[in-house]
């Protein structure tokens, strides 16, 4: 069963120290993120798609402290911040709230509208 959360960038201690080292790595391995690397310190909010028996998240979603969308993973090329992180999830966890699966998939969907229309100006 799936689970969809959204909640504010807060980190603990723990979520801290996994951050830091995850962020460590990707210095030093092959960016797991090109297209959104520079993106992702944007982030002000997070939208998860995890799996409820597991924690393991599926799809996430970005926005930035305006509510836009400036990442999805995975995606082309990105693995994601979350996906590709051993962080597990669950309804509690970061003070999240839980949103419909209608709202995450209307943000997913977005990002790809709002990616092809940026496409088509930077081609004109």
């Amino acid at each position: 069963m799936k689970t969809y959360i959204q909640f504010e960038e807060q980190v603990d201690k723990e979520t801290f120290k996994k951050v830091f080292f995850v962020r460590i790595l990707e210095r030093i391995l092959p960016k797991a993120n090109p297209d959104f690397e520079d993106k992702i310190d944007e982030v002000r909010c997070w939208l998860l798609e995890f799996d409820s028996e597991t924690g393991k998240v599926q799809r996430e979603i970005g926005l930035d402290k305006e509510g836009h969308i400036v990442l999805k993973a995975p995606f082309r090329e990105n693995y994601g911040f979350w996906t590709d992180s051993p962080c597990l999830f669950s309804k509690d966890s970061f003070k999240a709230i839980e949103i419909s699966k209608d709202n995450f998939e209307d943000s997913w969907e977005l990002f790809d509208k709002l990616s092809n229309f940026e496409n088509e100006i930077l081609n004109e």
